[in-house]
C-alpha cells in the first residue's frame, strides 16, 4: 500500500523552491556557522521556530527549522554535545523542518513531480533542494502545505539576518574568527 504525499499547493512549493535558491546563490555557511540560531514567529499560527544555516562543517548544507520549546531543546542539546549527531537518539527526536541539498538520486518521484512542474532543473551533486518534516519517533515526510508555509518563512528570515550579517549590521560568529 502507498501512503500518499501530503498536497501542498503550486504557488506555496513555488516560493519555497525560491527561498531555497536563494540561499543555494547565498552560500550563507560561508559566513554563519551552526551557532548563529534565527528565531522565527508566524503571526498567524502563533508557532515558533529556531532556524539555523547548515554547512559549516563543510558536510551537510541547508537549512533546519527546529519547532518550538522541543525542537529548541534538542538544538540546544546538539550544540552542547550531549545529543551525538550520528546516533539513533537524534533521528528518533528530531523536531523540525528542514532544507537539504543534494544529489538527485537523494529525491523521491513526489519531489521530481513538483520540480518537473514548477519548471526548475539543477545542476551538481549537492544542488538539488529536499524538503522534509521530521517528528519525534517517525521517519521524515512530505512538508504539508503549513509546514512549506512555515519553512519558507523561516528561511527568508534567515537569509534577511545573514544579508545584515554580511553588510556588518549585525555581529554573528562569522567563520574564520
Amino acid at each position: 500500500m502507498k501512503i500518499a504525499s501530503p498536497s501542498v499547493p503550486l504557488p506555496v512549493w513555488s516560493d519555497l523552491y525560491s527561498a531555497a535558491l536563494k540561499v543555494q546563490m547565498m552560500r550563507p555557511w560561508e559566513v554563519l556557522d551552526d551557532l548563529d540560531l534565527i528565531g522565527v514567529r508566524n503571526s498567524t499560527t502563533g508557532d515558533t521556530g529556531f532556524g539555523v544555516f547548515m554547512g559549516s562543517g563543510d558536510t551537510l548544507f541547508g537549512f533546519c527549522l527546529y519547532r518550538g520549546a522541543e525542537g529548541f531543546d534538542l538544538y540546544r542539546r546538539l550544540i552542547e554535545g550531549v545529543v551525538d549527531v550520528e546516533s539513533e537518539e537524534l533521528f528518533a527526536t528530531q523536531d523540525c523542518l528542514k532544507l537539504e541539498f543534494g544529489p538527485r538520486s537523494d529525491l523521491r518521484p513526489e519531489d521530481h513531480a513538483v520540480i518537473r512542474q514548477l519548471g526548475l532543473s539543477f545542476k551538481g551533486s549537492h544542488a538539488w533542494p529536499e524538503f522534509r518534516s521530521l517528528f519525534p519517533g517517525y521517519a521524515p515526510w512530505f512538508l504539508t502545505e503549513p509546514e512549506a508555509r512555515f519553512l519558507t518563512l523561516g528561511i527568508n528570515a534567515a537569509c534577511l539576518h545573514h544579508d545584515r550579517v554580511r553588510r556588518g549590521e549585525v555581529e554573528e560568529s562569522i567563520r574564520g574568527n
